[in-house]
């Protein structure tokens, strides 16, 4: 079974779906929360200042936070029938827990950082621009 591109679990007495279709309109409402939170302007104004997290400029944190939608947008968009690189699931579960000077902490701040350098404005434009597509894709 497939839902939004993706392979679910089955689950007894066509369960699958609705309990998918229940996951993934939780995390669109979690992402769509998140917009008003981007175009703040107190972000806007402290972008590049350090955030309450060590090594992260608030920017940079926007930025890793908007990756979530941008990694599903990327995952489902992608053909048909062919999986992702790597599943969320087995990503997670298989990560070790790394330190902020860790060659794996230094890339996620980096992708974060790469993802702010469009501004305040231009990521959540780009996160509204996601939410719509996945919304969408959601749909079908």
């Amino acid at each position: 079974m497939v839902l939004m591109g993706m392979p679910v679990w089955l689950l007894p007495d066509g369960a699958a779906i609705h309990c998918a279709m229940h996951i993934v309109g939780l995390l669109l409402d979690g992402c769509e929360r998140v917009l008003p939170l981007l175009r703040s302007p107190v972000l806007s104004e402290r972008w590049a200042e350090p955030s309450a997290l060590e090594h992260w400029s608030n920017g940079g944190l926007a930025g890793h936070l908007a990756r979530s939608a941008f990694n599903l947008e990327r995952a489902v968009g992608l053909p048909r029938g062919q999986a992702p690189k790597h599943d969320a699931v087995t990503y997670y579960a298989s990560s070790a827990p790394q330190t902020a000077d860790s060659p794996i902490g230094k890339r996620i701040r980096q992708l974060g950082d790469e993802e702010a350098s469009r501004g305040a404005i231009g990521l959540a434009d780009r996160f509204a621009a996601s939410m719509a597509f996945l919304r969408k894709r959601a749909a079908t």
